[in-house]
C-alpha cells in the first residue's frame, strides 16, 4: 500500500476513530453483498455475490446507475488500509474482474440519436456511470493498491485495459451528447477522460484524452458557474457536488503539475461562497429542486480549502452543524484531501463568524437568498422564479421560497424523495407541494415525466435590495398569459416576512390558490391564520381575508426513498376581479404566538398591526419600503 494512504489511516485511527469505525462498518455491509440504493427503501439489499451487475432487482434505474458506479470500493479500500485485512482489498479485485469479464462496452453507433439513446439508457455503460468510474472509483486502486502485491501484473493490465476503454467512450460519445458543456454530467464525464489520461501517462492518446479533457473543463466552468457564483442548475445539492468535482480538477493539476487559467480558478472561488448562501442555519442545504434536506455543504467547504488552503468556507457550513455530521459528509473525502492533519486541527476551532452579506441576488439563475444574519437563530429566506428552467433537476415552482427561522426550517421546498417517474415524483414536482401561486389548479408548465416538461414563458426576479428595515425581492412571470403574475417578498425587521401577490389579466370566473408547505404536522387554525404547533420553534401565517383555507398532506424528502410528513396550507380565491391582490404575513416564532390583525392590501400599500404595532409597506416602481406613519 501507498505511503500516503498508511499515513492517512493512521491519522484517522488516531484523530477520527469514529469515522473508522463507520467505515470497516459499511466496508463489512459490502462485503456481504449488501448495498443501500435508490429503490431499496432506505435498507440494505443483497445485490449478489458476486455482483448482479445488470440486474435491475427493484425496477429503478437509479439502482442500477449507482450500482455500476462502484462507489462502495472507497469504504471497501479504506477498510483495508484502516485495518490491513486482505479481504477488504479482495473483495475490490474481485469485484473488477468479474465486472470486466461480465459486462462488456458496447458498440458506438454512427447515428447520433440512437448513440444518444444507447448511452442515456439504463445499463451499467451509461456514459456518465463511465464518466463517475474514471474519476472515482477505478483510480482508487492505483491510490490503495498500485503496489501491493493483491494487486497482480495480470490484473493490472485487466484495469488498464478497461480504464483506456473508457478514456475512448468518454472522449468519441460525451462531446456529442453535451455540446454545449451546460450539465454536470459533462463535467464529470470530463473528469473521468482527465482523471483516466493521468493515470496513463505513456499511452499514445494520453497527451490528446488530456488536452481535450482541459479544454471541456474550461468550457464547462465557462458554461455551468454563473458571474454571482451559482451554478447554473440553481440546486444546491447538484452545486455542491460540483464544488466536489471542479475542486478535484484543480487538485489534480497541483498534483500533476499543470494549471487551469486564471477565469477558472476565480470563477470556483465565487462558487463556493453560493455553497454558504444556500445553507439553511439548522446547517442542512435549501432543498430546491432535486436537492436533498442534508448538509453536503461541508463538501465545498473541505475543496474550497484543499484548493485555496483557506478555512472561511469550511468554517462558515461547520458552525451550524454537529461535528460528527459534517465528519459524515467529508469522510470518504479524507483520503483524498491534501494536508489533511491540518483539516482536521481547522475542525476542532471554535466557529468564526460568516462574513458574507445578508442578501445575496443571483440574477442568472434568477435566485434571491435574503438573511437577518448569519446565526442560528436568524430567518433565512431562498427565493427564485426561473423560468424557464435550465435542467430538468428544477421543480415547476416560479416565485416559490424556503423559509428558515429560529434554528428550524419552517415553510418548505420538498426536495427530492425518488428519481422514478411516478406519481410520487410528479407530487414533488408540483406547484401545490412549494410555497407559490396557481390560477385554476394549473400547473405553470406541462409536467411530461420525471425529466420532461413542456415549454416554458417568461419569468424574472427584477429587484431586490436592503435598506435599514428590510430586505426584498420581487419577480413577475407570464406562465398564465395574459395573466401577469408579481410577487414581492419582504423581511421586515429581521423578524418577519411579507408576502405581496399582485395578479391582472385575470377573467371573473378564475380561481387562484396560494399554497404554504408547513415542515409540520401539527398545524391548527387561528384567528385570522393558520400556525404550526410543534414543540420549540414554529411559523404562523396569516393572510388577507376572504380567502378558504384548506389543510392538505404533504411530505417532505429527507433523502431518496425517505421522507416525512408535512401539512400544505391551500388558501383559495374562487372567483373575482380581473386584478387582484393578496398578502400574508409569515411570523416565526417559540412560545406565544404572535397576533397579526388588519390585513389589508390593494396591490401598493399593505397595512397590518403584529402584536399590536402598525406597519404600512408600500410595493411601487421604487421598491418595498416602509412608510413611516
Amino acid at each position: 500500500m501507498r505511503q500516503d494512504m498508511q499515513r492517512r489511516a493512521a491519522l484517522i485511527q488516531k484523530r477520527l476513530p469514529e469515522v473508522a469505525q463507520e467505515t470497516i462498518r459499511r466496508a463489512d455491509m459490502y462485503l456481504r453483498g449488501e448495498h443501500i440504493l435508490p429503490g431499496t427503501g432506505a435498507k440494505p439489499l443483497f445485490v449478489g455475490n458476486p455482483v448482479d451487475w445488470t440486474d435491475n432487482k427493484v425496477g429503478d434505474k437509479e439502482y442500477l446507475w449507482q450500482l455500476n458506479r462502484m462507489t462502495h470500493w472507497q469504504p471497501l479500500l479504506a477498510a483495508y488500509a484502516l485495518t490491513r485485512e486482505e479481504k477488504y482489498a479482495k473483495k475490490v479485485l474481485d469485484e473488477l474482474a468479474h465486472w470486466v469479464k461480465t459486462v462488456p462496452a458496447p458498440q458506438v453507433p454512427r447515428d447520433i440519436h440512437e448513440m444518444d439513446a444507447l448511452f442515456s439508457g439504463p445499463h451499467p455503460w451509461r456514459i456518465l456511470e463511465v464518466g463517475i468510474r474514471a474519476y472515482k472509483t477505478f483510480p482508487l486502486l492505483m491510490d490503495f493498491l498500485a503496489d501491493d502485491p493483491l494487486f497482480s501484473a495480470e490484473l493490472q493490465g485487466v484495469y488498464r485495459n478497461s480504464l483506456l476503454e473508457h478514456a475512448r467512450l468518454l472522449e468519441e460519445v460525451s462531446p456529442l451528447l453535451w455540446p454545449n458543456a451546460d450539465h454536470n454530467h459533462f463535467l464529470m464525464e470530463m473528469l473521468g477522460l482527465l482523471s483516466a489520461a493521468l493515470l496513463f501517462p505513456q499511452e499514445q492518446d494520453a497527451p490528446r484524452w488530456k488536452e481535450t479533457a482541459i479544454h471541456q473543463l474550461e468550457r464547462c466552468s465557462a458554461a455551468q458557474l454563473t458571474e454571482g457564483g451559482g451554478q447554473i442548475e440553481g440546486c444546491p445539492m447538484y452545486h455542491n457536488g460540483c464544488m466536489f468535482w471542479f475542486g478535484h480538477s484543480l487538485l489534480l493539476a497541483a498534483r500533476y503539475g499543470f494549471s487551469f487559467s486564471k477565469e477558472y480558478v476565480e470563477r470556483y472561488r465565487r462558487a463556493l461562497d453560493y455553497s454558504v448562501f444556500a445553507l439553511r442555519p439548522n446547517g442542512e442545504i435549501i432543498s430546491w429542486g432535486d436537492s436533498k434536506a442534508q448538509n453536503n455543504a461541508p463538501l465545498a467547504g473541505a475543496y474550497g480549502y484543499g484548493v485555496f488552503r483557506d478555512m472561511r468556507w469550511f468554517h462558515a457550513v461547520a458552525r451550524y452543524s454537529k461535528k460528527e455530521d459534517v465528519l459524515r459528509e467529508i469522510s470518504d473525502h479524507l483520503w483524498r484531501l491534501p494536508d489533511l492533519e491540518t483539516l482536521l486541527e481547522q475542525l476542532e476551532q471554535p466557529a468564526v463568524p460568516v462574513d458574507l452579506p445578508c442578501l445575496n441576488w443571483q440574477k442568472t439563475l434568477k435566485q434571491v437568498f435574503l438573511r437577518s444574519g448569519w446565526d442560528k437563530d436568524d430567518v433565512s429566506v431562498m427565493f427564485a422564479c426561473r423560468t424557464p428552467i435550465q435542467n430538468l433537476h428544477a421543480h415547476i415552482d416560479p416565485m416559490g421560497f424556503d423559509l428558515s427561522a429560529l434554528g428550524k426550517p419552517l415553510l418548505v421546498d420538498p426536495g427530492i424523495v425518488t428519481y422514478q417517474d411516478n406519481e410520487l415524483r410528479y407530487q414533488l414536482k408540483s406547484p401545490a407541494y412549494h410555497n407559490t401561486l396557481t390560477v385554476n389548479r394549473r400547473d405553470h408548465f406541462a409536467y411530461q415525466g420525471s425529466f420532461a416538461y413542456g415549454a416554458q414563458k417568461y419569468g424574472e426576479i427584477y429587484d431586490a435590495a436592503e435598506n435599514d428595515r428590510l430586505r426584498y425581492a420581487a419577480a413577475v412571470h407570464i406562465e398564465y398569459a395574459p395573466v401577469v403574475h408579481r410577487r414581492a417578498l419582504a423581511l421586515v425587521d429581521g423578524a418577519f416576512v411579507v408576502v405581496l401577490d399582485r395578479l391582472e389579466g385575470l377573467k371573473p370566473e378564475d380561481s387562484v390558490q396560494i399554497y404554504y408547505h408547513f415542515n409540520s404536522v401539527q398545524v391548527q387554525a387561528v384567528d385570522g391564520g393558520w400556525r404550526s404547533a410543534d414543540e420549540g420553534a414554529n411559523i404562523a401565517v396569516y393572510p388577507t381575508s376572504g380567502l378558504r383555507g384548506t389543510l392538505l398532506e404533504g411530505i417532505v424528502g429527507e433523502r431518496v426513498d425517505v421522507w416525512h410528513a408535512s401539512t400544505r396550507l391551500e388558501l383559495e380565491d374562487a372567483a373575482g376581479e380581473e386584478t387582484r391582490a393578496f398578502a400574508a404575513v409569515l411570523c416565526p416564532f417559540r412560545g406565544k404566538c404572535p397576533v397579526v390583525e388588519g390585513l389589508f392590501f390593494d396591490g401598493k400599500d399593505c397595512t397590518f398591526s403584529l402584536d399590536d404595532k402598525a406597519y404600512h409597506l408600500r410595493w411601487d416602481s421604487h421598491g418595498v419600503h416602509i412608510i413611516e406613519e
